[in-house]
């Protein structure tokens, strides 16, 4: 009987423990609901003495009354009290230096997972801008010995153009403002495509003019006049929107062969330089773009096809981009839902996507992956260079997409 004990003892534990815990657990939670029946009771006691008080002043209650002030006692947790926007992730574009040794895998890493990236470090990715550009009048006056252009000089109306090896432009300081006067003179006689400042996607070319009349009538002349032109809703109601300068005679023969690739094999060789075999582009890409417009000119979410990658640099100025993962076609229900006015009801999958915001500023490079939704707004008066890029990295994806149609 003994050894029976003691293997209950090993196998069961203390059975007169278990009793006092059992006991012990079960007085607490006598002592747990006096208080709660003691909480309610004071609170159904407060309510009755409002209710005796009442009464015996004459005021009629009325049972809602009661609810009521019982209701008010009950605080209300914010903590999930979410909106619609809220729920919404916008992430950052990460910045990769492109002189940092890693700098190539990580960027190929990312174009072929199809994630947006923004490239800092490199110069002379917009040389033909050169001839456009002056100091600003602020900065003038002591001008560091280590100009932002490889060079010594600044550029002027008798600058050469850049052969992408001694005379590299650098824009990361934003040192640089348009000289309106020189642009005129130079592209002035060339025909511009223009749309009006809020487009519409699908038939979003409103015609073209001469560049000169867009540069003197709907570009401020300063960033003060932008400022008073943009506060007044005065001003251009036009967007030099993707103007493909290789294709001009005259502005090819200027613009075209200007642009310094980027360094140690962040990208391949642009095949596209291959495509077209004209004169004023040979072996330079035709796929190259100028986009002009002031403040809050914007472009609605939308994605180009074709299977090529695309990079968006500003001269002058600033760009906000909003870009959502090419795989999350499915969460913006063929670009009905908007990122502006998040209705979840609605377009409850927008919160899945994968969204990206940033501001890119001279200097910087956007890099979109192919196939990447984006919608653009200037946050400052801005000129930006664009091109498409092909290399071995989307080559599958464009030869898809020729035969696809």
């Amino acid at each position: 009987a003994k050894k029976r004990a003691d293997d209950e003892m090993k196998l069961f534990g203390d059975s007169s423990s278990e009793k006092k815990e059992d006991t012990a657990e079960t007085s607490n939670e006598e002592k747990e609901d006096n208080t709660i029946v003691e909480a309610n009771t004071s609170t159904k006691d407060v309510a009755d003495n409002s209710i005796t008080k009442a009464a015996k002043s004459g005021i009629a209650i009325d049972d809602n009354d009661c609810e009521d002030e019982e209701e008010s006692l009950v605080v209300e947790d914010a903590t999930l009290n979410w909106t619609d926007a809220d729920q919404v992730i916008f992430r950052e574009v990460k910045r990769i230096n492109v002189n940092d040794p890693g700098a190539a895998a990580i960027v190929k890493e990312d174009r072929i997972n199809g994630t947006p990236v923004v490239l800092v470090g490199h110069v002379g990715w917009a040389n033909f801008a050169q001839r456009w550009l002056t100091e600003k009048k602020s900065e003038t006056k002591e001008a560091p010995s280590d100009s932002h252009i490889s060079t010594a000089e600044l550029p002027n109306e008798k600058a050469k153009p850049s052969d992408g090896n001694n005379q590299n432009l650098d824009l990361s300081t934003e040192k640089y403002e348009l000289d309106i006067p020189k642009m005129i003179k130079d592209i002035g006689d060339e025909d511009v495509p223009v749309i009006k400042r809020n487009y519409d996607e699908v038939k979003p070319i409103h015609g073209t003019i001469p560049a000169a009349k867009f540069l003197s009538e709907c570009w401020p002349s300063s960033e003060s006049e932008a400022e008073l032109q943009d506060s007044k809703k005065k001003g251009a109601k036009f967007y030099l929107h993707q103007w493909q300068f290789p294709l001009s005679d005259t502005a090819g023969g200027k613009l075209c062969h200007q642009n310094n690739p980027l360094p140690n094999g962040i990208i391949g060789e642009d095949l596209l330089k291959y495509w077209l075999d004209l004169p004023q582009c040979k072996l330079d890409s035709p796929l190259q773009y100028i986009f002009m417009g002031r403040t809050d000119t914007n472009s609605r979410l939308h994605k180009d096809p074709g299977g090529l990658e695309i990079s968006i640099a500003p001269i002058t100025g600033q760009k906000e981009c909003v870009l959502v993962h090419r795989d999350d076609s499915r969460c913006l229900y063929h670009l009905t839902a908007s990122l502006d006015e998040v209705d979840l009801q609605r377009f409850p999958l927008l919160s899945q996507a994968r969204v990206y915001k940033t501001v890119i500023k001279p200097g910087e490079i956007l890099l979109m992956p192919n196939g990447t939704y984006h919608q653009c707004r200037n946050v400052t008066p801005c000129l930006s260079y664009s091109r498409f890029h092909l290399d071995t990295v989307n080559l599958l994806p464009f030869v898809m997409s020729l035969v696809n149609g």
